[in-house]
C-alpha cells in the first residue's frame, strides 16, 4: 500500500519540525532494531530513512497528528522552546497544521507573516512572546483563524484585542 502525499507530507513536516527544536539528535545514524513503529514503516514507505523516522516518533511530544475525516491534522507545540522568526521561517508549514502553540518563545510580530502558508490554522498561542498589535494584523489574514491565546502581551493594546477578536468571532462554529 502506497503512502497518501498527504501522509507524506505531514511526516516530513514533523521531520523538519524536529530537528528544528533539536528533538532527536542523538538517535542520528542510529538503527532502530526489533519491530518498528506504525510512524518508521510509514515513514519508509514515504521514503524516509529510517533515522528520520526515528525523529518523527520523539516528535510526537512536540507534534500530535490527528485523522479527521481522512483529513491529517497537524497540532504543533513550540512552547517554551528557544524558536526564533527566523526559526519559524524554515518550518514548512501546510495545509494539515491547523494549531501551533508557540507561547513563552521569541516570536515577534515579523515572524508571525510566516504563518500565512498554514491556510487551515484553526488556533494559536502566542501567550507571553513579543507579538505587538502590528501582529494582531497578520492574524487577521489567516482565513481560517478560530481562536487566539495573548496572555502576558502587556504590548497589544485592547483596541488591537478587540479588533482582532471582531474578526474571529464569527468564524467560531456555533454550539
Amino acid at each position: 500500500m502506497q503512502a497518501s502525499p498527504m501522509r507524506c507530507c505531514c511526516i516530513l513536516l514533523l521531520v523538519w519540525a524536529s530537528t528544528l527544536i533539536g528533538c532527536g539528535g542523538g538517535n542520528q545514524g542510529k538503527q532502530a532494531n526489533g519491530p518498528q513503529p506504525a510512524a518508521t514503516a510509514n515513514s519508509q514507505r514515504a521514503g524516509i530513512p529510517a533515522t528520520d523516522a526515528a525523529i518523527v516518533q520523539q516528535q510526537a511530544k512536540q507534534a500530535e497528528v490527528v485523522q479527521q475525516g481522512g483529513q491529517l491534522e497537524v497540532k504543533l507545540n513550540y512552547a517554551g522552546k528557544p524558536v526564533t522568526d527566523a526559526d519559524l521561517a524554515k518550518v514548512p508549514l501546510n495545509d494539515a497544521v491547523t494549531e501551533i502553540d508557540l507561547s513563552n518563545t521569541q516570536i515577534t510580530d515579523d515572524g508571525l507573516v510566516h504563518l500565512k502558508q498554514a491556510k487551515n490554522l484553526t488556533g494559536i498561542n502566542l501567550d507571553n512572546t513579543k507579538i505587538t498589535d502590528k501582529g494582531l494584523e497578520h492574524l487577521k489574514e489567516l482565513p481560517n483563524l478560530q481562536w487566539v491565546e495573548l496572555m502576558g502581551n502587556p504590548q497589544i493594546s485592547t483596541e488591537a484585542y478587540d479588533a482582532l477578536l471582531q474578526v474571529l468571532l464569527p468564524r467560531r462554529p456555533t454550539p
